[in-house]
């Protein structure tokens, strides 16, 4: 992985030409199907109908044989804004002759303005972030894994690739995120989501030919006034997964348009961000923390060219520790998991990240550190934890390719004689045991082809996979392997998934010990899953 990873940040895919002098020129910073976010806006004297095109530069050879080159401008697209802040827009496309890709180049050819209610009928609204944390009605109602009791509902899957995110993406760079637009200074969008599942792993629900049930509602409210934002988003699940849960809340202000504060719940900045998967299931990091991670604190982020850096400190996680009503997994106090006495009485407290990113073309490369402390409620005394990642995410034209390497060690201050190699975590109030050691590898592959079949304009293919070498020779490793295609179609996206797990406690028959000693030799578990949802 140290090797695809080193060899990765040697790639240049793209490079950038500036645009023609006397243009007002900026730079994609954001991508995500036909929602384009560039690094111009309100500051710039951008308004709603303003019109760029967008282009980019590509070496070809001068004659065949020469090793000499020149730039060939490729003229990708033309863009119409339809949202402005203050140093950022968001845009649609209205013409295209080639996918659009972060860091190509846009240039303003005319400023049409538009009036505001032509700017709503214009805004469109967000892709779908689909953390779908789909343990349903029917789940809690009886088609539990073998062995587990509380919660009962195993088959839940929670999917933190957030395809639309102006959310997700711009809440962590340097913008207020963008929604769907109500009235000014003030933004609000959401979903509604439905998911089918068939698990070969359980007799009832393979006897039922699967089942069909509620996945969730989300709100999601931002707005932004003289330099200050806010972003807020509450999900409602069933009551087995925690009824109301609260994915981020924050408030920042904007130094500049290169520099943010941001104060209050929001994702920590740690690994591929703000998501290292594209199926509607998580890699395996997500389940351990480590992907689409929210904690309360501050966090400072600056950029500068084709560098950008983040600093962040953590007091706590988003909830009690002994509350495992949350939306991301953290270190919890528990004393028993589904019968079983564990005596696990820690909690993440005081935790410092720094993250680094280099764009280098169409590739980003990224560092991270993490350390902090585990606050033991029994010895009193505080035990330390940390993590490190390194990442590259590759983008050329309508491909991706994400490539993570994950170390991390949990060190509790544990009573005396009450040592374990596992600590206990919790999400969608429920819980489980993780190995205090261990090493994780990702891979992500995707590829999206445009199509005209009515409503549907898109479909994206994907294959993700991650491995999780925990550090104990008595412990098995877990694996996924997820197979799936999203259907782009209009404001309703659907995935679908075919996902294979081993020792996995969302793909698999096991809940309680899947990512701590697991079980040896254990063959491969599958579930087909379809998420629905449709996104205002």
């Amino acid at each position: 992985m140290f090797r695809l990873t080193t060899l990765l940040i040697l790639l240049l895919l793209c490079v950038q030409s500036p645009a023609e002098e006397g243009r007002l020129s900026g730079r994609v910073t954001f991508v995500k199907q036909d929602k384009i976010i560039i690094n111009l806006g309100q500051k710039h004297g951008i308004e709603v109908g303003n019109i760029f095109q967008v282009f980019r530069s590509k070496q070809k050879s001068k004659y065949p044989g020469s090793k000499k080159s020149e730039d060939e401008i490729l003229e990708v697209a033309i863009l119409r804004v339809n949202y402005v802040l203050g140093y950022v827009s968001r845009a649609e496309i209205v013409e295209q002759k080639q996918s659009v890709i972060y860091g190509d180049t846009v240039e303003l050819l005319s400023q049409v303005h538009t009036e505001p209610d032509q700017q709503e009928v214009l805004s469109s609204g967000t892709l779908p972030p689909a953390e779908s944390d789909a343990r349903t009605e029917s789940d809690a109602q009886g088609e539990a894994l073998p062995g587990r009791s509380k919660p009962q509902a195993p088959t839940k899957n929670i999917q933190n690739k957030d395809y639309s995110s102006e959310n997700q993406s711009v809440q962590e760079g340097l913008a207020p995120t963008l929604r769907s637009v109500s009235t000014p200074g003030f933004k609000i969008g959401g979903a509604l989501r439905y998911t089918y599942f068939y698990t070969d792993w359980d007799k009832l629900n393979r006897d039922r030919k699967g089942g069909f049930a509620f996945d969730q509602v989300r709100i999601a409210m931002d707005g932004s006034y003289k330099g200050i934002a806010f972003s807020l988003e509450p999900r409602f699940y069933t009551d087995a997964f925690g009824g109301m849960l609260l994915h981020h809340g924050w408030i920042a202000y904007d130094f500049t348009e290169a520099t943010r504060l941001q104060i209050g719940i929001h994702q920590v900045p740690f690994g591929i961000t703000p998501l290292a998967s594209n199926s509607w299931f998580a890699q395996i990091p997500f389940y351990l923390g480590f992907e689409d991670d929210y904690d309360a604190g501050i966090k400072f982020s600056h950029q500068s060219g084709s560098w950008k850096w983040l600093l962040a400190f953590y007091k706590n996680a988003d909830a009690s520790a002994t509350d495992f009503r949350r939306f991301s997994y953290d270190i919890v106090t528990t004393k028993e998991i589904d019968g079983l006495r564990v005596d696990q009485y820690n909690e993440e407290v005081n935790q410092f990240n720094v993250q680094i990113f280099k764009k280098v073309g169409n590739t980003e490369i990224g560092v991270s550190g993490q350390w902090g402390q585990l606050y033991n409620s029994s010895t009193r005394n505080n035990g330390a934890q940390w993590a490190f990642a390194t990442h590259a995410n590759v983008n050329h034209g309508n491909a991706n390719l994400k490539v993570e390497y994950i170390r991390y060690a949990f060190n509790p201050d544990s009573p005396a004689g009450a040592g374990s190699p596992v600590v206990s975590m919790a999400a969608f109030n429920a819980a489980y045991l993780v190995a205090t050691r261990g090493e994780m590898y990702l891979l992500g592959i995707s590829y999206g082809i445009d199509v005209a079949w009515g409503p549907v304009s898109k479909l994206t293919f994907y294959d993700d996979y991650s491995y999780f070498d925990k550090e104990s020779s008595s412990f098995a490793d877990s694996q996924n392997q997820i197979f799936g295609v999203m259907v782009t179609a209009g404001k309703v996206y659907t995935l679908i998934d075919y996902a294979l797990g081993k020792n996995h406690p969302w793909i698999g028959r096991q809940w309680t010990h899947a990512l701590a000693r697991g079980i040896d030799g254990v063959e491969w578990d599958a579930r087909f899953n379809i998420n629905i949802g449709y996104y205002f």
